[in-house]
């Protein structure tokens, strides 16, 4: 799990305000949100540095979607809403723009109560902030470039 604070997260030694927990991954709310839903959903078990670190593997493209499942659930609950496409959004950091050396997915809404600010540092797509669209795409190309 790793000795960043989501891995002390995971093992109970530093507190969260928990939103779900399954056996793959723990979803929490952001200690510094930038709208007024912001989850984290973090994987538990093998301890992946960030999204580009992920393998074109079975396992880590079924780790991926699930994050997003479960993180759009949890965001949609805790909005209290159905939420569209343009009013939320779902992403990975990419390096260096990374805070915390632990794969995580942040889930955000409504996005249009982002400042300038933060719209920019979770632009979708952006060289910094990738969609987990963007990412499985990645990773399939990758998988199939290596049949």
């Amino acid at each position: 799990m790793g000795d960043t604070i989501f891995g002390k997260i995971l093992r109970g030694e530093a507190p969260c305000s928990k939103v779900f927990e399954d056996d793959r991954v723990l979803v929490f709310k952001d200690i510094a949100p930038v709208s007024d839903h912001h989850l984290l959903v973090i994987p538990k078990g093998e301890q992946i540095r960030d999204a580009s670190k992920l393998r074109p593997t079975q396992e880590h493209i079924s780790l991926v979607k699930h994050m997003v499942d479960v993180g759009r659930r949890c965001l949609r609950e805790s909005a209290g809403t159905e939420l569209s496409a343009d009013q939320y959004s779902h992403g990975f950091h990419w390096p260096p723009v990374i805070s915390v050396k632990h794969l995580h997915l942040h889930c955000i809404a409504p996005a249009r109560k982002m400042s300038w600010y933060w719209k920019i540092a979770f632009w979708k797509n952006s060289w910094w902030y990738r969609s987990p669209e963007w990412v499985l795409d990645d990773l399939a190309k990758r998988s199939n470039s290596s049949l």
